[in-house]
């Protein structure tokens, strides 16, 4: 939690209906585990839990529920984890893969800003109640392209950044229009490397994550 070295969040899931928030008051020495149904979250599902705590608000916290391919909702606690309330159940932000990557972020300025995607990206700046679809993987316009499979989202001043497997990428929150940032950077995600037996020692072959 922001401004705090005592109050820590924490969310943990270990399969089906396992999905749990914990909050601890004592610097992370000891974790309680909120009460699903007292708390008003969800008692099944919750196979992932990705949460956001708002910068300009840490009693606003959001959780961003994934069971098995797709998105179980969005609840928001204004308490610093009391209690939470369901925005949306129905927007489905994450695609079909659910299980492997899911983010969100919240503005560092307005507790009700917030962005969530899994494939492509959405925001929200109503509290989570509705959505808005702002990149496209399989688009060809630049302004508006974002790599698929987000696994990190994080707010800086006037712009969104995403972590993908594909490359990092900026968003200008005002416009919301997206731009690449890791064209000049010698990084990749190699999967295959091989070396041919009959070439010079320094010919290496790669294979990478999405990009060749």
């Amino acid at each position: 939690r922001v401004g705090s070295t005592s109050t820590m969040y924490s969310t943990g899931s270990a399969g089906a209906g396992a999905g749990y928030f914990y909050r601890s008051t004592d610097g992370g020495l000891t974790f309680l585990r909120i009460n699903r149904t007292n708390a008003g979250l969800p008692t099944t599902g919750g196979t992932r839990i990705q949460m956001a705590v708002a910068p300009s608000n840490t009693s606003v916290i959001y959780l961003l529920y994934a069971n098995g391919n797709g998105e179980q909702g969005v609840y928001r606690s204004i308490n610093g984890g009391d209690d939470f309330t369901a925005q949306n159940t129905t927007t489905n932000k994450l695609g079909t893969q659910a299980w492997r990557n899911i983010a969100i972020a919240v503005s560092p300025t307005n507790s009700s800003h917030l962005y969530a995607g899994g494939l492509d990206m959405y925001k929200s700046t109503n509290a989570g109640e509705d959505w808005e679809q702002i990149s496209n993987w399989a688009t060809t316009d630049p302004n508006q392209y974002s790599h698929a499979d987000i696994f990190e989202l994080y707010c800086f001043s006037e712009f969104l950044f995403a972590a993908t497997d594909g490359g990092v990428f900026r968003m200008n929150r005002s416009t919301d229009v997206w731009q690449p940032l890791h064209r000049n950077m010698q990084i990749a995600q190699s999967y295959r490397l091989a070396i041919d037996p009959t070439a010079n020692n320094d010919f290496v072959l790669m294979g990478n994550q999405d990009c060749g």
